[in-house]
Parts: structure tokens; sequence; C-alpha cells
């Protein structure tokens, strides 16, 4: 299917409205684009955004006073957050 190069954005469906080619309306809750009189296509742009993952590494002796940490690599003696991300 060969679209337009350019588009317009003519917001919710309307049938008294007459569309043109490149039209793009919101119809039944989906994004459509007008390519004639009358026939829509629908727009499949859905999109996720990525997960970005954190690994953190949980160091099990303070590196400030030497003591052992917890197992979240907090401090128990002086309360230093004892974690490297990756």
């Amino acid at each position: 299917m060969e679209f337009p190069t350019s588009f317009h954005f003519a917001g919710n469906y309307n049938s008294s409205y007459h569309y043109n080619y490149g039209d793009i309306c919101i119809k039944d809750g989906k994004i459509c684009c007008c390519i004639r009189n009358n026939h829509w296509e629908f727009l499949d742009w859905s999109y996720e955004e990525p997960q970005v993952v954190i690994e953190e590494e949980i160091i099990y002796q303070c590196r400030n006073c030497g003591a052992p940490t917890n197992d979240k690599g907090i401090c128990p003696y002086c309360g230093t957050i004892n974690r490297k991300g990756r």
C-alpha cells in the first residue's frame, strides 16, 4: 500500500464530513488513514516503551567502616548504602 507524502489529522471521524486522500482520523477507537473516498486503512502504530533494567551489585562489606552489610547492602552501623548499578 502506498501512502501520501503528507497527512492531515482531522480528529474524530464524522460521517457527514467528506474526507480526502491522506486525512487521518480516529475511527472506532483506531487510527485510520483515508486512502480514497470513504475507504480507510487501519494504521497500527503501536509502541511500547522499552523497559530499562538496572542491575545492582550488592557489596556485603561496608566501604566506609568495613562492617558486614545486610541483604540490601546497607551498613547497620554507619548507614552507608553499598551498591553499584550496572
